[in-house]
């Protein structure tokens, strides 16, 4: 063993610090201060001119300077965001990393550390994680002397604030019970992942294709498919039941200017509602009331809010909507249509609290019942429910149902009290979450593994009590499908079958009536396919896909 390894700070007397900060021009009094350190040495250091400085002395042979600079880089980044972080300060030629006789070092401003006001939630920096019901502080240790090894008092997963770290048992506080803070071989805690998460996002690949064709079944035997053409406006396609309206391959012109896909929802026979955000980010709203358009076949209804993901809708029973989207700062707004108005207002949103990273999925189960699914910005799926007379958890707070997923759910209720999600993970697999009546399967956090590679989010219907159907595009840009018979997954738990089509977004699907599945897609010519499964096969064949016609946009945003 080398003697820079078992005495690595011989030569780092109190002359050798003076001089080295002298090299960078920080020329100190003579009078310095060891500070607390374990694996480096950090000094207190006072100036001729000027208040006095911090200096941090590495240790030999224990960090690359890449390492360093890389820390240097996030704690800037943390001071930046306001997190009360000490930033390195930067020098010579704008760097922060010295070397002086064979050590590196960096200068610190000198910071006096704060005592955490533990009773005001309005001073915890990760406030908008902790739900109302969290007890802050959650846990104090009752001996500094030692880690605290009791049990967690929490569920896991639960964000609050946790007395002790690593090194420190007392007086320094994690956000989770389990988190790196205090042992290092567990994961980061969700507040960590979500300031990584902010770092790295810029480098990672563009998002996969999002669902961009809005499609609903108002009766047997009827269809309505929406899309945004070229010109931003939306445009309406409708089967009959004998025919495609207009034609079966033109599409009727419904006015507007959006940079979201459309969303479809049908309350009762005859009726369409379509949903979407304005070059302004607020929503609008066209209904079809049986006999005409309104506001008009090219007018659209303002509901106002300002809205960054394309909005969610569901509706569980007769001249009921509702309407969900998230806000510039990322939490979760809906608004109500309750037969005779809108809640809260024509232009107002209830506030669900919540951030998020993608679109919402809603779902209904049954009357004045309603499931939401969002993806956080920590990569997990959470849920809201409102119960017919509160949201639950509570207004604000959502249920943490684990997994690291790449897009955005897709959800579905095939009977009373009964749910099923759907979500890409970091491999591109598909993977699956249901509520059985009582309790989450496989588990709370845990998620079923249904196999695939996908970019883009899964489409779902149930045409039936215990039946599932799912459909997603592959990476070679043809749709795949599987489908859950009541007992067991088809073709197999963790394969697909190929349908066929090169897609250039992600599906829409419904099911209008008892074993009939009804499948669209954007073609790579911007033109909408179809595919239908019949009870007994799919047509026009297992492979190939009826045109409709018409050129979209598979892309959306605003500006």
């Amino acid at each position: 063993m080398s003697a820079e390894e078992t005495a690595p700070y011989t030569g780092l007397t109190p002359d050798c610090v003076l001089d080295a900060l002298d090299s960078v021009g920080l020329r100190g009094d003579g009078r310095l201060l060891a500070l607390n350190s374990y694996e480096n040495r950090v000094y207190q250091v006072w100036m001729e001119d000027g208040p006095a400085l911090v200096a941090k002395f590495y240790r030999p042979a224990r960090w690359t300077d890449a390492q360093i600079l890389e820390e240097h880089a996030f704690v800037a980044d943390l001071a930046d965001a306001d997190i009360p972080a000490v930033a390195a300060t930067a020098l010579t030629d704008a760097r922060t990393l010295h070397a002086f006789s064979g050590f590196r070092f960096a200068a610190y401003p000198k910071r006096g550390g704060r005592a955490p006001e533990l009773e005001d939630r309005n001073t915890l920096k990760w406030r908008s994680a902790v739900s109302g019901a969290t007890a802050i502080p959650t846990m104090s240790n009752p001996n500094c002397a030692q880690v605290d090894s009791r049990a967690s008092t929490v569920p896991a997963g639960t964000v609050g604030l946790f007395e002790g770290a690593h090194y420190y048992h007392c007086g320094a506080f994690r956000p989770e019970y389990t988190c790196k803070m205090q042992q290092l071989g567990v994961p980061f805690c969700r507040v960590c992942r979500d300031i990584i998460n902010t770092r790295i996002s810029p480098f990672l690949p563009a998002p996969a294709p999002t669902r961009t064709i809005g499609v609903t079944a108002w009766g047997q035997n009827r269809l309505d498919i929406c899309g945004i053409g070229t010109d931003r406006a939306t445009y309406h396609k409708a089967w009959t039941g004998t025919s495609w309206f207009p034609s079966p391959l033109d599409w009727e012109r419904l006015g507007g200017v959006f940079t979201s896909p459309p969303a479809v929802a049908s309350w009762g026979n005859n009726r369409l509602d379509i949903l979407g955000l304005g070059t302004d980010g607020a929503m609008y709203h066209k209904a079809w009331d049986g006999a005409a358009w309104r506001p008009s076949p090219l007018d659209w209804e303002g509901l106002g809010g300002v809205f960054t993901s394309p909005p969610a809708v569901a509706a569980w029973g007769l001249n009921r909507l509702d309407i969900f989207g998230l806000g510039t700062d990322g939490a979760m707004y809906h608004k109500a249509w309750t037969g005779t108005s809108w809640f809260p207002s024509l232009l107002d949103w209830e506030h669900l609290g919540g951030v998020f990273s993608g679109p919402p999925a809603v779902a209904a189960w049954g009357p004045n019942r309603l499931d939401i699914f969002g993806r956080g910005t920590d990569g997990a799926m959470y849920h809201k429910a409102w119960d017919g007379t509160a949201w639950r958890p509570s207004t604000v707070d959502w249920e943490r149902l684990g997994g690291v997923f790449t897009s955005p759910p897709g959800v579905v209720a095939w009977g009373p009290n009964r749910l099923d999600i759907f979500g890409l993970g970091a491999d591109g697999a598909m993977y699956h979450k249901a509520w059985d009546g009582t309790s989450w399967r496989p588990s709370l956090l845990d998620w079923e593994h249904l196999g695939g590679v996908f970019n883009g989010p899964p489409g779902v219907a149930a045409w039936g009590l215990n039946r599932l159907d799912i459909f997603a595009r592959g990476t070679d840009g043809a749709m795949y499908h599987k489908a859950w018979d009541g007992t067991a997954w088809r073709p197999s738990t963790v394969d697909w079958e190929r349908l066929g089509g090169v897609f250039s977004t992600a599906p829409g699907v419904v099911a209008w009536g008892p074993n009939r599945l009804d499948v669209f897609g954007l073609g790579t010519d911007g033109a909408m396919y179809h595919k239908a499964w019949d009870g007994a096969a799919w047509r026009p064949s297992p492979l190939d896909w009826e045109p409709l016609g018409g050129v979209f946009i598979a892309s959306l945003s605003r500006g």
